[in-house]
């Protein structure tokens, strides 16, 4: 797939590594701007070491400025494992920057695999059920992540 058939528009490119508590803001091509967050840097999941654990959230605002409420109980898709490309590659846009607090976090963060058939957090620890809403528990590149999102839109994937 090329990256200009994906239905996330290109922003802006960025080298700086995101932090947790970053705010940052993606676009699907024809429509407001969305939110998220990122909430750590060194999350365990699926094998992978320092991935970047990110909330999207179903909020969003015609200009990437005005930053609306960001609730954990508003998730656009459940938490995703990402490394640092969706921001270096433009699709993801640093616009602000808020503390995480407790309040802000799912509890716990939960992620499946399908190749154990069970629950874990995102360190990686075995859960003993599942705890809404439920991620995978693997890493989603930006093009995974750009499936996730378009299904969640109702939007048709980008051909691959």
């Amino acid at each position: 797939m090329k990256d200009e058939e994906l239905n996330l528009e290109k922003l802006k490119s960025s080298r700086i590594k995101t932090k947790p508590g970053d705010i940052f803001v993606f676009r699907p091509k024809g429509h407001d701007y969305y939110f998220g967050r990122t909430i750590s840097v060194d999350a365990q999941i699926g094998g992978f070491k320092d991935c970047v654990l990110i909330y999207l959230y179903n909020a969003h605002s015609k200009v990437k400025d005005k930053i609306p409420e960001l609730n954990k109980n508003n998730l656009l898709i459940p938490p995703i494992a990402t490394n640092y490309l969706p921001w270096s590659k433009g699709y993801f846009e640093i616009v602000g920057h808020q503390s995480i607090s407790k309040n802000d976090l799912l509890e716990p963060n939960c992620f499946y695999s399908k190749i154990h058939n069970a629950y874990y957090d995102e360190f990686g620890n075995k859960l003993d059920k599942a705890y809404e809403p439920v991620g995978v528990y693997g890493l989603s590149g930006y093009m995974g992540i750009d499936v996730k999102i378009s299904h969640a839109l109702g939007l048709n994937i980008a051909p691959y």
